[in-house]
């Protein structure tokens, strides 16, 4: 609209936006026999799904176009989302609303309630990753972290050095030492996600320490790591250490 387009203009693309972005699991063709073969594959799938749309009422003058007075000039976002993207989570992301709501409350805490460190702690395979991914999503797609997420792969990490580098990679610097992870964050208002620290805990239990210390002592970010045991013994002070099984 802002672009001088019509109601029904922007109504179409909207849609089209939905028919090319959504699930080819929605809308499930339950009798292919009865609708045709070709209903069956995720194309029509999406076309279905953007059909569900509907713009009313039917004859209001959806062809004007509101704005097409508008002084020329550049669009600027108020709230643009934070640059630092976490990674992708598969959609839908379903069956745990409730746990992933609760999480997001837990790291939305201020004040003297603010969890600094939050654990996510289980066995393997039971979802770990994937719902720390959506927690973090969540968390920025509200643009609720200043700076975005930093999503740090330790899975196959099992030294101090490959530990500081990983980490530098999510963040795109470079780190020789620990104090220079809590120098160049002092200022860093994001998240940053330690998933898989298990290895490392094993074979390097007083890095993983000193990376958790060393991130901690940047005073305005919040971890949230995942591991197959809580990482209460690893802290060494700073923040409200919380743990979440799962």
């Amino acid at each position: 609209l802002f672009q001088g387009q019509s109601v029904r203009d922007a109504f179409e693309r909207a849609r089209g936006a939905v028919a090319s972005s959504a699930s080819p699991r929605l809308a499930p063709i339950s009798n292919p026999a009865v609708f045709g073969a070709s209903a069956a594959a995720p194309d029509s799938r999406r076309a279905a799904e953007s059909a569900k749309f509907v713009l009313l009422p039917e004859d209001a003058a959806h062809d004007e176009r509101p704005m097409a007075n508008l002084p020329e000039g550049e669009l600027h976002e108020l709230h643009p989302l934070p640059a630092q993207e976490p990674p992708t989570v598969p959609t839908p992301f379903v069956g745990r609303a409730l746990e992933l709501q609760a999480l997001v409350r837990t790291l939305g805490r201020r004040r003297q309630a603010e969890v600094r460190l939050l654990t996510l702690w289980g066995e393997r395979g039971v979802g770990k990753t994937a719902l720390a991914k959506a927690v973090a999503a969540h968390l920025w797609r509200r643009r609720l972290l200043d700076d975005g997420v930093a999503f740090v792969e330790l899975a196959e990490v099992r030294t101090e050095a490959a530990a500081l580098g990983g980490l530098g990679e999510a963040l795109d610097m470079e780190f020789n030492k620990w104090k220079d992870v809590s120098r160049a964050l002092q200022r860093w208002q994001g998240l940053v996600v330690l998933d898989g620290m298990d290895e490392l805990l094993e074979s390097a239990p007083a890095a993983a320490e000193r990376l958790v210390v060393a991130l901690l002592a940047a005073s305005q970010l919040q971890v949230l790591a995942t591991s197959v045991r809580p990482l209460s013994a690893a802290i060494g002070g700073g923040g409200v250490p919380a743990e979440h099984p799962v």
